[in-house]
């Protein structure tokens, strides 16, 4: 998204990460024009070479470079309070009663699940994980993120946690493609497999919002 908004109003884009990035991730970005810089394997996430670190050491050396730092920067929550809660809510009318997305940075969980709350607090809001992340370890599937806690994230807005296999995530961006005619990745076919659980579960009629 950095690379396509950079094409976009004309900036240039550097853009570093880890050897997990998915091939067509890479390929995206790339096609966006930013340049890409690929951390060494096996790095861990305090050493200065990691994904992370090196995209602050770059905002550091070079005049007028801004590092986006998604994971601990509170504009990343706020955006999606002032955004898409509001886009939520507008476009289900009130009436939405789930609202499901993974942890990722932590940023759309949190500032969506805040307006929603703020709105109608018997809202659910649930967080799909990958089994193997946070509490478990490092998630095994590239799209999702790190493996340590940002600061953008607030638990005090999730009121349950789906745990979801690499396997149930990628059937399910099969079954968007076929079914659907929706190309999507690996976390958004997480986020649909943890909703139509939650789909599956309800005994009275619900409005289930998931990315």
């Amino acid at each position: 998204s950095v690379a396509m908004l950079a094409a976009m109003r004309g900036y240039k884009a550097v853009i570093t990460t880890y050897p997990k990035c998915s091939e067509e991730k890479v390929a995206t970005i790339k096609a966006y024009g930013a340049e890409l810089i690929m951390s060494p394997p096996g790095v861990s996430e305090d050493h200065p070479e990691s994904y992370m670190n090196l995209a602050k050491q770059l905002a550091k050396e070079n005049a007028g470079w801004f590092d986006v730092n998604q994971y601990e920067n509170m504009d990343n929550p706020e955006s999606h309070f002032q955004t898409l809660g509001p886009e939520i809510w507008e476009q289900t009318r009130g009436k939405v009663t789930h609202f499901v997305a993974g942890a990722s940075t932590g940023g759309t969980i949190t500032g969506t699940g805040k307006f929603l709350k703020s709105k109608n607090q018997d809202i659910s809001c649930i967080l799909a994980d990958p089994i193997g992340y946070w509490v478990e370890g490092v998630a095994p599937m590239g799209s999702i993120g790190k493996g340590s806690i940002p600061g953008c994230m607030d638990f005090s807005v999730i009121d349950d946690v789906i745990k979801v296999s690499d396997e149930q995530s990628f059937q399910t961006c099969h079954q968007l493609a076929r079914r659907e005619g929706l190309m999507v990745g690996g976390s958004a076919g997480m986020n649909t497999w943890a909703a139509i659980q939650i789909a599956n579960q309800l005994e009275e009629p619900g409005v289930i919002v998931t990315i």
